[in-house]
């Protein structure tokens, strides 16, 4: 991996589209999409949006932080 660096922008941006995929690929209107891949788009788009909810919002004063570590905590040169 070259850069561990999460960008809060690129992972709301993966939030929304597994949850448009979820909301819009459905079997009826896509046979080859299953019902087991809309479970795993919807399950990826749940953990993501808990995660930028607990991770990426500085409680101190209310604003969205740009980037975090991997593991969560904001990067150092953004207090």
């Amino acid at each position: 991996v070259y850069d561990k660096t999460k960008h809060v922008i690129t992972q709301a941006q993966t939030v929304w589209a597994l949850s448009k995929l979820y909301t819009s690929a459905k079997p009826d209107l896509f046979p080859q999409v299953t019902e087991g891949q809309r479970a795993e788009w919807l399950k990826l788009a749940r953990a993501g949006g808990l995660f930028l909810h607990a991770h990426s919002i500085n409680r101190n004063n209310g604003r969205v932080y740009s980037t975090l570590n991997q593991d969560g905590s904001p990067n150092t040169d953004q207090e």
